[in-house]
């Protein structure tokens, strides 16, 4: 089962979608895995996370998604370090565009990740504009596997990951 942009703010959806399993928090505590390095370099669609403005910032706030309609929240991880953030979306209904944030992942341990992103780029039709300045994020991967990857923010963010 694959979960749609819609999807990812249900929680009770995500629950049934780790097969009828306890919700979300309680499978990062139960089903742990020790994380395999050639899974996590690959694509994965953001499919759920507990806290709407994590991924995508003010374009994912309540305001945003009015504006922003999301098409796809995808997460790109490459050897040996880089990670792209990329959020498409349609603005006002009519304009194609996405928000991508490249930056530099660096493991602080066996479970904690660290990235420095670069400033986020908005391309909107043939126009690219970079704007902010670099933002930081840690991430604890809970659990890995072929299918999905599970973690929690710094701040206490819960993401489910789906491999593209």
């Amino acid at each position: 089962m694959r979960l749609g942009v819609g999807s990812r703010s249900s929680g009770y959806v995500v629950q049934k979608w780790v097969q009828g399993g306890p919700a979300v928090e309680g499978f990062l505590i139960t089903k742990k895995k020790k994380r395999k390095e050639k899974e996590n370099f690959t694509e994965w669609d953001v499919v759920y996370c507990s806290v709407p403005t994590s991924p995508g910032g003010g374009y994912r706030s309540a305001l945003g998604r009015l504006i922003f309609k999301t098409n796809e929240m995808i997460q790109v991880i490459q050897a040996p370090d880089t990670v792209r953030n990329k959020v498409s979306f349609c603005a006002f209904g009519f304009f194609k565009g996405q928000v991508v944030l490249e930056g530099k992942l660096k493991a602080l341990d066996d479970k904690w990740i660290q990235v420095i992103f670069e400033p986020p780029v908005l391309t909107i039709g043939a126009f690219d504009y970079k704007y902010g300045g670099q933002s930081e994020v840690k991430l604890e991967i809970t659990y890995v596997d072929e299918k999905i990857r599970l973690g929690k923010g710094s701040r206490g963010s819960v993401f489910v990951f789906q491999r593209r």
